[in-house]
């Protein structure tokens, strides 16, 4: 189970979290720094969350009187801070490590028990699962989407269902055929998404996700 945007990882019914992925996605996490340079700006106010600044940080937008996404990352950018920043139905503004989100924790959990994601279907419906839709794996957006999904219409290994909510996530499973011949474009024609080896976002100090303890 993939939880709070991406930044946190779960496995079985206990819900043990995969320390392996918190220890990679912790590299260069300044939490305290985010809170700083983002409390006070205008049209943004923080969504206290318990036990503090953990992987998310969580602002509500105003939408009337806040700067654009750009315009925050640049500010972020200027404060020394190398984060991710991802907007859901431009209401709620999530700040994550830079090597974290949906799609990085999709890509980080195949690589770590060696599962082709061509063969994963994942759906979303709102902004913050962009990147998760972008990658090889087989992805769906359910019918009560949000406007900024519909820059995805058109892609290969995006599929947009007319129903909502669960009914949509099972519609793309039929287009799939996904319990039965798997039908998908070939891998390699939905975008590749971001690496876990590329830039700022990959193991630069050498990490390995198999070869951690993950936290079972």
């Amino acid at each position: 189970l993939i939880t709070a945007s991406g930044a946190e990882l779960h496995y079985g019914r206990s819900l043990t979290r995969d320390r392996s992925w918190d220890r990679h996605i912790r590299y260069r996490w300044e939490p305290d720094g985010v809170v700083r340079a983002l409390e006070g700006m205008p049209g943004l106010t923080r969504v206290r969350e318990d036990g503090g600044p953990g992987t998310r940080i969580r602002f509500r937008v105003n939408p009337g009187s806040a700067p654009d996404l750009a315009a925050i990352q640049r500010h972020l950018r200027q404060a020394g801070l190398r984060v991710t920043c991802l907007l859901d139905r431009g209401a709620v503004l999530d700040v994550l490590p830079v090597r974290a989100s949906p799609g990085l924790a999709i890509r980080f959990f195949c690589f770590k028990w060696n599962l082709p994601p061509e063969r994963l279907l994942v759906a979303g419906d709102s902004g913050n699962d962009q990147d998760m839709l972008l990658g090889e794996t087989l992805g769906v957006v359910v019918g009560n989407h949000a406007p900024e999904l519909e820059a995805l219409r058109g892609r290969e290994r995006v599929y947009f269902a007319e129903a909502p909510h669960a009914r949509g996530v099972l519609e793309g499973a039929r287009h799939y055929d996904f319990f039965g011949s798997l039908r998908g474009p070939p891998p390699g024609e939905g975008g590749a998404g971001v690496s876990l080896q590329d830039g700022e976002n990959g193991d630069e100090d050498g990490d390995d996700p198999k070869d951690e303890d993950d936290g079972r």
